[in-house]
Parts: structure tokens; C-alpha cells; sequence
């Protein structure tokens, strides 16, 4: 007989560290039907942050503004706060604090070096310790402050800089980098507001609203910033269960509901996106979360089935560099091919550098996406294998797109 030993999961309706549920586990496989409840739970998530992180590459490749209509980035601090709350359930808080520094720092290490080489064979770098701008403010020369914050964002409240302007390629080398600056700033913070989430849960949601409103008001609804922070901590009700008692019809409604005046705010102009415009941003992100937890049934499916489990594990376990590395994608495409013409001229332009981002991406989560692996003190991999099986302490087995809680 294999030993017998005992993995813990949480009841859907607990809100708060207690409250396990455990289940017999026979030589370090679940037992069949034990684990379902917990494993799709991290499956939904998975699936979600796939879904979202692949939209996030398609939009900065091809720049389509109803591509910003599935807000994936709401989505993506969602999934972030709640795996954030879900280490802060068996750790301390300035370990895992530490430890999502750990994971992500040594990849965008890798990106960040490799960023300051292209900077320099172009001649884009200076050695004064500020950076060299034109008359409308874009960096023409970047400076050594500057160079430092695209190795650790941090050292400042403002996300990282580049050179370059919109119209050039090498400008969409770093923009995005403000993804990685705001999630390390959150999870620098992300005790302070599991503590107040649990202390104080009401006040503590009338104040971010509060911030919201003040910070879309004084910036006229172009800064998102507080609009991620809300997510975030969304992403804590979704961790101890508060969420999913919602009733599903009630989530149906709200996804609807949300989405529509959504939509309905994205101010007339040029454009469509509303990635820059927070109160539709805010609600068009709602929806999409809602309407995850509503048809969670049918999402747990697809995440834990034979056709998309494979991929769904394959982006988890690369999340970091397919983010990044898929920005030299980017700037590869848009040298070929710059964005110019009309409609039927865009169309192939923007299938080409889909294809072509593609295929450098995976290239560079073959060559560099071990460094993932081992910040994560997971079997290094060139290729992450399919599986989400837990074992005992909730840990998943390498090859999940489950984030460890070490």
C-alpha cells in the first residue's frame, strides 16, 4: 500500500485562514474527485490569465482598439491579488513579499540587459545620470537613472522610460514595462492591505473608492493605476470565497449590466480603446471577472480539459517571458513592417507581425524561460509540461500554471 498523506484545500464559503478541507492523497497523487473543488479553482485562474496575457500580446502587436474591450489587465491584477492572498493563507508577509520579487527580478533582469545592448548599438544611451529629451519631452538619450529603473522598477514611484516616441519601433521595447513596475509596487503593499482587507473590510473598499473617484477626477479618467489597486484587492474576495457566494444569476447580471455602460462611456473619438479611460476600464473589467466567476462551471471544463490544458500550462509557466520577450517581437515587426496604409494593407501587416512576434516568443521562452524555473525554484524546463496536480501543503507539481507559494 502507498503511504497515505493529506493535502488541505479551502471550503468556498471560508473567510478567513481556517476552515480546510482535507483529502486523503496516496503516494502523492490526489485520490479521484478529492481535489476537483481546488484544482479548478487554480484551473479558472489559469485560464484567465492565459486568455488575458495573450489579448495584452495581440493588442501591443497589432495596436487594435477593440482589443482593449476584453480588459485584460483588470483580469491580470484580479488573478495576481488572488494568488498573492491565497501565499499570504501559509506565509509571512515579508516573505512572500520577497519571494514575487525573487520570481520576477531575474527575468526582467535577462530582458532589461539585453534592452540596454540594443540601447547601446543604436546609440541611445548617455553617461550622465539624466536622460537627454527633445522639445516634446521623448527620450533621445537614455541616462543611467533611467537605465537602472528598467532593472529594478521600484527605485521609483513612476514606471520605468525609454527612448524612443510612439511613431519609432524601439519605444515599444519598454512601454509596457509598466505592468511589471505597478505589480511589484502591489505586492510591496500586498500585507498592508490583506491586513485592512480582513480588519477593516467595509471601510477599507469605501476608501478605494474614494481614491478612485478622486484620482479619475483629478487626472479626467486617464490614470489606471487605482483601477488595478481595486482588482488587486478584488482578487482577495475571490481567494477566501466572499465572491463566489455570489449567486450566479446575480453575477450574470452585474457582467451584463457592466459591460454595456461600459461600453456606453468609452468617450467619441479617434479611437475605441479604453485602456485609457478608467470608469470604462473599471466596468468593461468588472464584467469580465463576473462573468468568469458565472460561467466558472464551463471554465473549469476547458481549463482542466485534454485540448487547452496543455497551452493554458505552457503560458502560466512563461507568463513573464512571454510578456516581455514579446516586446522585441514588437519591435522586430514594426521594423519590417511599419504600421502604414489602408485597410487591407494593416490587415496583412498585423497577421505577419502576429506570426512573427509568435515565433520569436517562443523561440525566447525556449532559450531564456528557464530563468522562470529557477527563480521559482521549480525543475528547470525548456519546455513546461502539462500537469496540475497538487501535493501535499497544496503545493502544485512542476509543470501547472499554479504559482508556488516559495
Amino acid at each position: 500500500m502507498s503511504p497515505c498523506r493529506t493535502v488541505r484545500y479551502r471550503r468556498v464559503g471560508d473567510r478567513g485562514d481556517a476552515g480546510t478541507q482535507a483529502v486523503s492523497v496516496e503516494g502523492g497523487r490526489p485520490t479521484p474527485g478529492a481535489t476537483s473543488e481546488g484544482v479548478a479553482r487554480l484551473a479558472l485562474l489559469d485560464l484567465m490569465r492565459t486568455v488575458a496575457l495573450l489579448r495584452v500580446v495581440a493588442y501591443h502587436v497589432t495596436g487594435l482598439d477593440p482589443l482593449t474591450w476584453l480588459a485584460s489587465m483588470p483580469v491580470m491584477f484580479f488573478v495576481a491579488g488572488s494568488l498573492f492572498a491565497r501565499s499570504m493563507q501559509r506565509r509571512r508577509g515579508l516573505l512572500v513579499v520577497r519571494d514575487r520579487f525573487r520570481r520576477i527580478l531575474p527575468s526582467l533582469f535577462a530582458y532589461a540587459a539585453v534592452l540596454v545592448g540594443l540601447y547601446a548599438a543604436l546609440g541611445l544611451l548617455t553617461g550622465s545620470s539624466g536622460s537627454v529629451r527633445d522639445a516634446a519631452g521623448w527620450i533621445t538619450e537614455l541616462g543611467v537613472y533611467d537605465t537602472a529603473r528598467l532593472f529594478v522598477p521600484v527605485i521609483s514611484l513612476e514606471p520605468p522610460v525609454g527612448p524612443g516616441d510612439p511613431d519609432q519601433a524601439v519605444f515599444w521595447t519598454w512601454n509596457a514595462l509598466w505592468y511589471v513596475h505597478t505589480h511589484l509596487l502591489l505586492a510591496a503593499i500586498g500585507p498592508l492591505l490583506i491586513m485592512a482587507y480582513k480588519r477593516w473590510f467595509p471601510p477599507m473598499w469605501i476608501v478605494l473608492g474614494v481614491l478612485w473617484t478622486l484620482d479619475a477626477v483629478a487626472n479626467q479618467g486617464v490614470a489606471n493605476t487605482n483601477t488595478f489597486l481595486l482588482f488587486f484587492v478584488a482578487g482577495f474576495s475571490f481567494d477566501d470565497g466572499r465572491l463566489l457566494e455570489i449567486p450566479s444569476r446575480r453575477l450574470k447580471q452585474v457582467t451584463v449590466g457592466a459591460a454595456v455602460l461600459g461600453l456606453a462611456l468609452i468617450p467619441l473619438g479617434e479611437g475605441m480603446a479604453i485602456n485609457t479611460w478608467a470608469p470604462s476600464l473599471l466596468l468593461v473589467g468588472m464584467a469580465w471577472v463576473t462573468g468568469c466567476l458565472a460561467w466558472r462551471g464551463p471554465l473549469e471544463q476547458v481549463a482542466v480539459g485534454r485540448l487547452f490544458a496543455p497551452l493554458i500550462a505552457f503560458v502560466n509557466r512563461r507568463a513573464l517571458t512571454i510578456y516581455l520577450w514579446s516586446l522585441l517581437g514588437v519591435y522586430v515587426s514594426r521594423l519590417l513592417w511599419p504600421p502604414e496604409g489602408g485597410w487591407f494593407d494593416l490587415a496583412w501587416i498585423a497577421l505577419a507581425s502576429l506570426a512573427l512576434t509568435a515565433v520569436l516568443t517562443v523561440a525566447a521562452c525556449i532559450l531564456v524561460g528557464w530563468i522562470e524555473d529557477l527563480a521559482a525554484r521549480r525543475p528547470m524546463e525548456w519546455w513546461p509540461r502539462r500537469g496540475a496536480t497538487p501535493t501535499a501543503g497544496g503545493r502544485a507539481q512542476p509543470g501547472s500554471g499554479v504559482e508556488p507559494t516559495t
